[in-house]
């Protein structure tokens, strides 16, 4: 109930000042520990996940990300069916890489792991809660945390407070980073889609498999293991479709 009021201030506020933000002047604000709670339950229920990313305009890659509550894997691979092979492997915990599988090739975010990560993670990264105002992505009320101009800002669904976009700066400017498709699997709500601007470059749509949420919240698979596993996979030459899609990602450099 106080949700469902908290949306219906949303929309009362917006259709009295007009279309996109409004600031703390006009609108009630949740308290900052609520929303802590709330993202971190969330969080909670999502760790230990796997999921497959698919990007429009790289028909033969397919992406496999799997993550525990720091841990996190990502493997890359080309082709279709049972003749797809790994062209890219990286092992990390935070922003820390410990195996990159051609070293050569940028190490990108980890975008399911991304969408994981709990609120107090994100103000460690300069995100300033205290910073509220609410929004639209889209048709999706948001309360959005963090200013136009900080270092990181967050949008939540104004009703579960699950995240729905982010922005932070990075090597092309303003990265915006947009989960869609948020529907619900079993007690969980799960984005099904991901849209990627930054600046000029063009965007960059996926779609987002879901495989395992809430399983084992470390990674079964040690540095040695995937070390003996990858370490032979080749650099790829330049206009090769892992490159170019590395290429349109933000970098785990680029996170603040």
């Amino acid at each position: 109930m106080r949700r469902f009021a908290l949306l219906l201030v949303l929309c009362t506020v917006v259709a009295l000042v007009g279309p996109g933000r409004c600031g703390t002047a006009r609108a009630f604000f949740p308290d900052t520990s609520e929303v802590r709670r709330a993202v971190e339950k969330h969080c909670d229920g999502v760790r230990g996940y796997r999921a497959d990313l698919s990007f429009a305009g790289f028909p033969s890659l397919l992406v496999q990300e799997q993550g525990g509550k720091e841990a996190w894997s990502r493997l890359t691979l080309s082709g279709s069916g049972s003749s797809r092979t790994v062209v890219a492997a990286r092992l990390g915990s935070g922003r820390t890489v410990s195996e990159a599988f051609p070293a050569s090739l940028a190490v990108p975010l980890p975008l399911v792991h991304l969408w994981t990560r709990p609120l107090t993670w994100w103000e460690s990264r300069g995100l300033d809660s205290d910073v509220r105002s609410y929004g639209f992505a889209g048709d999706q009320g948001c309360l959005v945390l963090g200013g136009d101009q900080d270092p990181v800002q967050l949008w939540l669904a104004a009703e579960t407070f699950v995240p729905v976009r982010a922005v932070f700066s990075g090597r092309f400017g303003r990265w915006q980073l947009t989960w869609e498709e948020i529907r619900q699997v079993g007690n969980l709500s799960l984005p099904h889609a991901l849209r990627i601007q930054s600046g000029s470059a063009p965007e960059l749509r996926g779609r987002i498999a879901w495989q395992q949420t809430g399983g084992e919240t470390s990674l079964s698979v040690s540095p040695v293991s995937f070390r003996s596993a990858y370490a032979g996979v080749l650099p790829a030459a330049d206009g090769d479709p892992v490159v170019s899609l590395v290429q349109r990602l933000p970098l785990l450099s680029d996170l603040p």
